[in-house]
């Protein structure tokens, strides 16, 4: 069993099924050639904060969607429907597919008051 879970994304009516990987999230913050790093955790708190960092946003979401099987997928195609169509269904896909990027719980077993020593 790997750490992720796995996922299912919809977008325009068709439901993508993959199981993320470390290496998805080692390609999605190197960035793409030229155009520097991406911290998911930015754009995440960006997007928390009410002020989304779109361009980036939707460049973390196409990634996605190719690693999930989408070739034809495109930042611009996110870019035009967040500013032009429903911002809304561009805004639940983001938090999917972020949700979907974070591992499952370890299983931690509960810390016992006598491996504390002081």
């Amino acid at each position: 069993m790997g750490i992720f879970r796995d996922a299912s994304i919809t977008w325009d009516g068709t439901t993508y099924d993959f199981v993320p990987s470390l290496a998805l999230l080692r390609k999605i913050e190197r960035g793409r050639p030229g155009e520097g790093s991406v911290s998911l955790i930015a754009v995440q708190q960006s997007a928390s904060s009410g002020a989304p960092n779109l361009p980036l946003m939707c460049q973390v979401i196409s990634d996605v969607m190719h690693y999930a099987g989408a070739a034809d997928f495109t930042d611009e195609v996110v870019y035009q429907e967040a500013m032009t169509g429903d911002t809304g269904a561009v805004i639940a896909l983001w938090y999917e597919i972020y949700t979907s990027l974070s591992p499952v719980p370890s299983q931690v077993p509960p810390i016992s008051p006598t491996r504390w020593y002081i």
